[in-house]
């Protein structure tokens, strides 16, 4: 078999192409779309519920994620090659061309609405708010943060479309605030991993001082939205397994926001990718749903 570098040219094109196409798409950070799968667990019927439709929802999400990506590259292409880290990326680093990249972004993000199924409409709401944040909401502060935190929200609510369960307020409600203290994590990582070579226009908008007061805040007030939604289910309907996952819930939360605190979040992948802790929560939670479901 003749090695990578004895192939003929155009088929060593073709490889270098779709690697790059590849890793412009980002499959490592599919794990956003995790809120997808949450209503399954949630809604109370994991062993009933329309996993081939929920798993539609899911891949939906990852195409249309890796489509955004995309488009989001090539409008950052000029700003990510004074990046120290994002200068790597296909489209900064000239491996991809724009014209290909922008083809393969709009191909992704209507196979997405294509085979979203049930959660045609959220997919749709979700695409719409993150085309938007691409092209405009990136630059204006408060909003850039908001359109993030909303695209998590979407991402739930094709989760129940999907499982024919109305969204449950207080746990969208959590979700949705959560996704804000990562973005705001986000935000102040990067601006004191950046230090004075900010290379967004947003970014450099934010006071440290105010990202902080807003990680604390978004931290709290997510735990008790959870913590009230919980309690209302077992005070109304006795239902005890809300009301214990709020405590996994509220220690991740706690988690993030020391790790955020700390100027460590710049990277959100990174942090949900390598803290065990958080994955240990993350399994505690969502066997509480689980063993809750088989014994009722």
């Amino acid at each position: 078999m003749p090695r990578f570098r004895d192939r003929p040219r155009s088929q060593t094109t073709r490889t270098h192409f779709f690697y790059a196409v590849v890793m412009a798409a980002r499959p490592w950070q599919w794990t956003k779309n995790v809120p997808v799968l949450v209503p399954v667990c949630v809604a109370g019927q994991p062993l009933t519920a329309d996993l081939f439709l929920v798993a539609a929802a899911f891949t939906a999400c990852c195409l249309s994620a890796s489509g955004i990506y995309l488009l989001n590259d090539v409008r950052d292409a000029p700003q990510d090659r004074a990046h120290p880290v994002k200068r790597q990326r296909p489209i900064a680093a000239g491996l991809l061309p724009a014209g290909p990249a922008l083809a393969t972004s709009a191909v992704l993000m209507a196979a997405g609405v294509a085979v979203a199924g049930p959660a045609r409409p959220a997919v749709t709401a979700y695409l719409a708010v993150a085309v938007a944040y691409c092209l405009l909401l990136r630059n204006l502060v408060g909003l850039d943060l908001l359109a993030v935190a909303a695209g998590f929200g979407f991402r739930l609510v094709a989760g129940y479309l999907c499982v024919g369960a109305a969204p449950d307020l207080w746990l969208t409600g959590a979700v949705v605030v959560a996704a804000l203290l990562m973005a705001a994590g986000k935000r102040y990582g990067e601006a004191v991993t950046q230090g004075g070579a900010v290379t967004r226009r947003a970014l450099a908008r934010y006071r440290p001082a105010h990202l902080r007061s807003l990680i604390v805040a978004t931290s709290c007030t997510a735990a008790a939205i959870y913590t009230t939604g919980a309690l209302g289910l077992f005070l109304d309907r006795g239902e005890l397994v809300p009301l214990l996952s709020a405590a996994p819930f509220t220690a991740a939360l706690g988690r993030y926001a020391a790790t955020a605190l700390a100027g460590r979040a710049g990277d959100v992948d990174q942090v949900v990718h390598r803290d065990r802790v958080l994955h240990a929560l993350a399994a505690t939670w969502c066997g509480l749903f689980v063993i809750g479901t088989l014994m009722s």
